[in-house]
């Protein structure tokens, strides 16, 4: 079991994502004792701005393969600008793609030893903050069909882009490339091209997942 984990999610990051998960209990349950759009608006400019500033600094040779299009940097970014700025963004888009990449991000990682802290300090903070933003929403979403359509277009908009910028620079934003590297679940995946359809699959699996759960919550809500 020690080495099942070991190799398929590591044994730092396991340890990493249950402390982060037992945080995020605690703070779902004790709701009222935290503003938690405040929480959200902090996390997001440290870490958007540490981040970006060790970028600039170290990494400007780098660039092309650290701008923010990967899914849950992109939605990182547009939680800080609808929590902390107020700035109008499809609410449902982010809260779904929040609980995409939350899972995602602490459940695997694409983080490998020789890498500097700050790229480890960004995964952890950027997907603990899209968690956090679906405790804080889950109980103001209402997701219709109409409304999984357009979020599933809107993503499927933004997965094309990804591919189009990876086929012309030779980056891999959103994995389609290649299986991200690291300790992670995709060594149990098919070789490219499959292992992307999988990934798909689950993220439209999640979606699904999420509208179910809601209108469930909504029939039940009326029938209260």
């Amino acid at each position: 079991m020690i080495n099942f984990i070991s190799i398929y999610f590591g044994l730092w990051h396991s340890a990493i994502s249950i402390l982060l998960i037992v945080l995020l209990v605690i703070i779902a349950n004790k709701k009222k004792l935290f503003n938690v759009n405040k929480l959200i608006s902090i996390l997001c400019l440290i870490d958007l701005s540490s981040y970006n500033f060790y970028i600039i600094v170290y990494e400007m040779h780098n660039l092309i393969n650290l701008l923010p299009i990967h899914l849950c940097y992109l939605t990182e970014i547009m939680i800080f600008a609808n929590v902390a700025f107020n700035i109008k963004i499809d609410t449902n888009l982010i809260y779904l793609n929040s609980v995409v990449g939350g899972i995602a991000g602490l459940l695997n990682n694409n983080l490998t030893s020789d890498m500097q802290s700050i790229f480890f300090l960004h995964h952890y903070m950027a997907h603990f903050i899209l968690a956090l933003f679906v405790i804080q929403f889950y109980d103001r979403i209402i997701l219709s069909l109409r409304v999984l359509i357009s979020s599933i277009i809107k993503t499927a908009s933004l997965l094309i882009f990804a591919i189009l910028f990876n086929n012309i620079f030779g980056t891999n934003y959103w994995f389609t490339v290649e299986k991200p590297e690291g300790n992670n679940l995709t060594l149990l995946f098919p070789e490219s091209p499959w292992h992307l359809y999988l990934l798909i699959a689950l993220g439209l699996l999640i979606y699904i997942s999420m509208y179910n759960i809601h209108t469930y919550k909504q029939n039940n809500y009326k029938i209260r």
